[in-house]
């Protein structure tokens, strides 16, 4: 669990926090914890969004997807997102977990956060592109994973 607020405050709800969370991490002041979690979204969101273009260029290339996978997953290269969304990119099973346009409002706070802090956040903007493409070709309501059929999409994007 991710916290913000008053390091007092935090400390007498303590009780409640360990009935409802096995790890609560206070970050400061109010508003910590939503910023961090907009911070792990950017970094989870572009693993995800990696390991579709790892995937759709093995496919290009005649790789059969899922030892693709399985190389990835022994690989320095390997996440955990490989463990929870690669079966799903490969079996095109976009059923939702956490859907791509709601993906897509987290990056558009990133960028905003950003922003606000002066970062320019390229591989962000890149990401936002590829996620309103796969919004475009339907997967709006789709599981995230769906993100690779942007990846796999001709289309090209600017």
């Amino acid at each position: 669990m991710l916290i913000g607020g008053d390091a007092s405050a935090v400390s007498n709800c303590q009780p409640l926090l360990d009935t409802i969370s096995d790890h609560a991490l206070h970050l400061g002041p109010s508003g910590a914890g939503a910023t961090m979690k907009l911070v792990v979204n950017l970094v989870l969101g572009l693993n995800r969004a990696v390991l579709a273009e790892g995937l759709s260029l093995g496919e290009a290339c005649g790789l059969e997807t899922e030892q693709v996978l399985a190389v990835l997953r022994q690989s320095p290269a390997y996440a955990s997102v490989m463990d929870t969304k690669g079966s799903k990119m490969i079996l095109r099973d976009f059923s939702p977990q956490a859907r791509l346009a709601q993906h897509l409002k987290d990056v558009q706070l990133i960028l905003q956060l950003g922003n606000e802090h002066s970062q320019s956040l390229s591989l962000s903007k890149v990401h936002q592109s590829l996620l309103e493409h796969a919004v475009e070709l339907g997967y709006a309501d789709a599981d995230n994973s769906a993100v690779i059929m942007a990846s796999r999409s001709k289309a090209t994007l600017e």
